[in-house]
Formats: C-alpha cells, sequence, structure tokens
C-alpha cells in the first residue's frame, strides 16, 4: 500500500475540519493543534485554497468554499477570542475597497481581507484600532491622479493620461504574476511585454498579457479529456488569482475559452481616472497551454520573478502568426503589424544557433510553408494599407523613453527588410525568392527610425 505524504495528510485532516456542521471558518491554528507540522499544513492549505474549498481572508484566518466575510466573521471571532460590542450595523458586503469597521472587546491589529473588502477593528468608543500600521499591497489600489501624470511624463511620446495609467495597471499585474504560487503548475511570460518589461529591446505599450503554462511531467497527455479537464481547472485558479490580487478588475464574459484548453483568454475590465477612444479600460490575460521547446529564461530585471520564453520561440510565435493568418484574411487584422516590428527587433539579437532553433518552432507549424511564408510577405510589402496600419499602431501603441540619445522606432521599410532578412537568414524562404521583394521595398532614411 502506498505511503501517503505529509501534505495529503494534511489535506484529509483540514477537509475533516472542513465538513463538520456549521462550520464557516478554519484557522491556521486549529490544524496546527492537531499535531501536523507548519510546512505540510502550508501546503495543504494552498492546495484547497486553490482548489476553491477555502476562502483566504487573512493570515492564517480561512473561510470554508465561496463563504463571504461578513457570513464566516461570527465564528472567526469566537475562534480569534474577540467579542463583539453594540455599535453601528455593520456595511453590507461590498465589491468595492472600503473602510467597513466592526467593534471588539479589546485591541486587535487584525486586518481580515476577501475580494476587495477590507475589514478593520474600532474601539468601544467608535475610534479605529492601530496598533501597528495596517499591512497594505499597492496592488489593491487604483493608481493616483499624480502617479499617472508623474508617469506620463516619464515617456516623450504617450499622447494620453488613460495610456500612462494602463501602463501603470499592466506592470501592476506583472507583480501579481510575480507572486503568484502553485505547487502544481508556473507561468512563463511571452509576447511583446516580455520584449519590454523583461529583455528590454522594445519600447511599446502592451495591452494584453500572453502567458505560458508551464505544467509538470505527470499532466495527463494532450489530447485527452483529462488533460483538458486539468488545464481549464488551472486556467480557472489562474482568474481567481487575479480577481482576488487585482480587486479594481472586474471579469468579463467576453474572451476565448477552448474546450480543450489550450487557449484561455480572460478580459477584466477596470473604472479608470483618465478616458480615451483609442484606450479600452481592460486588461486581457491570455493564457496557452503550448509546452515550451526552448528552455525558460529567468528575468534580466531583478525585480521580476517570472520566467519568461526564449527570444527564438517569441519570434517562432509570430512568424506562425503572419504566415497563418496574412495569407488567408489580408489585412483584415491591422494589429498584426505588431509582429512585424517585433520580429524585426528580435532578428539583431539571434545568433546562429538561436536562428536555427526559430526556423525549426517555426516549420513544426503545418501552415508553415515557403509559399505562404513568401504570400504573407508579398503582402506586407506590396499592400499599402499595411504601412498605414503599422504607422497607426505606433501612433496608438509607440513610446519612447526620456535619455538625451532616445530610442525611436524603425520605420515600415526598416522593419519590412529585417523581417524579410529573418525569413531568408533562418531558411524559411529561399534568398532569391525574396529579391524581387527587397528591390521593391525603398531604402530607408539615415536614421532608419521612426518619429
Amino acid at each position: 500500500m502506498p505511503v501517503r505524504s505529509a501534505t495529503a495528510q494534511a489535506q484529509e485532516q483540514i477537509q475533516r475540519l472542513l465538513s463538520e456542521p456549521g462550520r464557516t471558518a478554519l484557522l491556521r491554528r486549529e490544524v496546527l493543534q492537531m499535531g501536523i507540522g507548519s510546512g505540510p499544513c502550508d501546503r495543504a492549505l494552498r492546495k484547497l485554497h486553490r482548489s476553491g474549498m477555502l476562502t483566504r481572508f487573512g493570515h492564517g484566518v480561512y473561510g470554508c468554499g465561496s463563504t463571504k466575510l461578513f457570513t464566516a466573521l461570527p465564528q472567526i471571532l469566537h475562534k480569534l477570542g474577540y467579542m463583539r460590542v453594540p455599535g453601528e450595523t455593520v456595511k453590507g458586503y461590498s465589491q468595492r475597497l472600503g473602510g467597513t469597521f466592526v467593534r471588539l472587546d479589546k485591541p486587535c491589529s487584525r486586518t481580515l481581507r476577501a475580494r476587495g473588502v477590507w475589514l478593520t477593528f474600532e474601539k468601544p468608543d467608535g475610534t479605529p484600532i492601530r496598533r501597528r500600521s495596517m499591512p497594505t499591497s499597492p496592488h489593491h489600489v487604483m493608481p493616483s491622479r499624480r502617479e499617472i501624470e508623474d508617469h506620463a511624463h516619464r515617456f516623450e511620446h504617450c499622447h494620453s493620461l488613460a495610456r500612462a495609467e494602463k501602463d501603470l495597471l499592466v506592470h501592476k499585474a506583472l507583480d501579481v504574476l510575480d507572486n503568484f504560487d502553485s505547487a502544481d503548475w508556473k507561468l512563463a511570460l511571452d509576447g511583446g511585454t516580455s520584449l519590454a518589461c523583461y529583455y528590454s529591446i522594445s519600447a511599446r505599450f502592451s495591452e494584453d498579457l500572453d502567458i505560458r503554462l508551464v505544467l509538470p511531467r505527470a499532466t495527463p497527455p494532450r489530447g485527452t479529456t483529462e488533460r483538458a479537464a486539468y488545464v481549464l481547472d488551472a486556467g480557472e485558479h489562474f482568474a481567481r488569482h487575479i480577481a482576488n490580487e487585482l480587486p479594481w478588475l472586474t471579469r468579463t464574459r467576453k474572451g476565448r475559452i477552448r474546450k480543450d484548453g489550450i487557449v484561455q483568454s480572460f478580459i477584466f475590465r477596470y473604472e479608470g481616472k483618465e478616458r480615451s477612444p483609442v484606450v479600452l479600460p481592460g486588461i486581457k490575460f491570455e493564457l496557452v497551454d503550448i509546452p515550451a521547446r526552448l528552455p525558460l529564461k529567468r528575468a534580466i530585471r531583478k525585480t521580476r520573478a517570472i520566467p519568461v520564453v526564449s527570444l527564438p520561440e517569441i519570434a517562432a510565435g509570430k512568424w506562425n502568426a503572419l504566415i497563418g493568418r496574412i495569407p488567408d484574411r489580408s489585412d483584415s487584422n491591422p494589429d498584426l503589424v505588431r509582429h512585424v516590428l517585433d520580429i524585426g527587433i528580435i532578428h539583431g539579437m539571434l545568433a546562429d544557433s538561436s536562428a536555427s532553433a526559430m526556423r525549426e518552432i517555426t516549420c513544426a507549424d503545418p501552415l508553415a510553408t515557403p509559399d505562404r511564408t513568401l504570400a504573407a510577405l508579398a503582402s506586407l510589402c506590396r499592400n499599402p494599407r499595411w504601412q498605414q496600419h503599422y504607422s497607426d499602431y505606433l501612433d496608438r501603441m509607440g513610446t519612447r523613453k526620456v535619455s538625451l540619445q532616445p530610442t525611436h522606432h524603425p520605420t515600415w521599410e526598416l522593419s519590412l527588410r529585417r523581417i524579410c532578412l529573418n525569413a531568408s537568414e533562418t531558411g524559411l524562404i529561399d534568398a532569391s525568392e525574396l529579391e524581387p521583394l527587397l528591390s521593391e521595398i525603398p531604402p530607408p532614411d539615415d536614421s532608419g527610425t521612426s518619429h
């Protein structure tokens, strides 16, 4: 008979406690009093929290299932040894951050919090109890007007306070991804955000976050119903983590979630302080179950902890997006020009071995044939609407950080030359077939940059 781990035993003990009639709250100290070690106890609590069987209200304080804070409060206070004293009626449950107070019979420095509701405590005379500073997180509050204005002034080319506000919120989301903790699976950042925030080789805003699921080897094989159920469950855990850690975000019904879970798009809206017709008040988190073909990289920035996908693999994903869509849909998706910009930027960073790896990953897609690659490049070079899409995209998304030597964006002609050279030098297409296209691209100006 297999020996159960200490964590599994702790999980069973906690589940027995949760099954007790009338129980709405659980304290970590109750589990430790059963003789369970702190390590197995904490791991079991995290697993049950991720599974939805527990709701975390504070340090060592949990609610059963999806119990709301105000429902579990009487039992929490009793277990902590406090008694409520008469006073004003407690405010009702709210999705907004706010000061909701409960009067107690003795001082308490705790703060209970769940889904954007912060609960603090008062003395009998109605004054707040603050024996020490309240634990707060900068992620739980929207940036102030002063922060937005200061952030906008860090860029030469920001256009709007709404864009600066959104950039601040995307970075708050990145901080929350850094803090994500799961014993079963990990996250890795992909796409343009990783180029700008981790590799520091791009200077454009990113409206969404592309994220890879990094699953353990014991995961059921791809194509099975067990695999689909596993990754869909992981996606819901991720969405709950975002909702809990970023209470100013509200999940919408929009998004794309495939039944097999390979692509799961979670779209969250926020009520911004600034408005702009070109800035959508929302963030899209796209979670994909595509195993990394190359080793993940650690963050170059010391302030970031989440791993990122390797540059050749990012370039391969962008190539597959261009080859798979442009020949069939022409220029119906203007934002595809971001891949042209990014591939051109990555091209100068790839060594020979990296270029070979990029080609291998790209060609693994059955649509990535030389004919379709040539058709995509021909559309980019000969259809004048792509150049306008590129200009519009940089006007909407491009930024240039303030410095003595600003980093301007490459012109459309320079980006075209770079992507054609990348296709040729990596072997996606024969160089002789590209010569007619290259001869049609006007030479870039002296600076080779777009202002």
